[in-house]
């Protein structure tokens, strides 16, 4: 669920360490960030380094998994179980979707929203350096920004989960 709402990449899920995972404070978050010692983790490139809002049905699956995602950690099971999941589940557009593609979606989302591409780029972890025509990725929005838009954008959280 949380690469439905929030546009992480697979990795940035399934590799993220338990200290990732930012429930005290005031807009809970992940922390998206290059990780030394033995659960070392790369991180795509340096504007894929960013704090992901959690809300709604991320902030639900963070509280259940507070303590990372040990099964899917450094493996290579997560696509193949959590597009069987999102399938069983009705919770993709189509037969062809992918876990992959949820991340696509939610730009999509974003960019009907916002109507501005960069926007939905900026949440991504992308470089919008080339969208904005500067040299640096512009006036990033702060947390705080990001926790609304991703709150305009939520799915509600089912009753199970709560």
């Amino acid at each position: 669920m949380i690469s439905t709402e929030t546009g992480c990449r697979q990795s940035e899920v399934h590799d993220l360490p338990a200290s990732a995972f930012v429930l005290d404070h005031p807009v809970r978050h992940l922390q998206l960030a290059f990780e030394q010692g033995e659960n070392r983790r790369e991180i795509k490139n340096s504007a894929s380094v960013c704090l992901v809002p959690l809300v709604g049905v991320t902030l639900a699956a963070a509280k259940r998994h507070a303590d990372e995602f040990p099964r899917h950690r450094g493996k290579n099971n997560y696509s193949g179980t959590m597009t069987t999941y999102l399938r069983s589940n009705d919770l993709l557009s189509s037969v062809q979707h992918m876990i992959g593609g949820v991340r696509h979606t939610w730009e999509s989302r974003i960019l009907d929203v916002t109507k501005r591409m960069d926007v939905g780029r900026e949440m991504m972890g992308h470089s919008v350096k080339v969208i904005r025509g500067s040299p640096d990725h512009g006036d990033a929005m702060d947390l705080a920004q990001r926790q609304e838009l991703a709150l305009s954008l939520m799915m509600p959280v089912p009753d199970h989960w709560a």
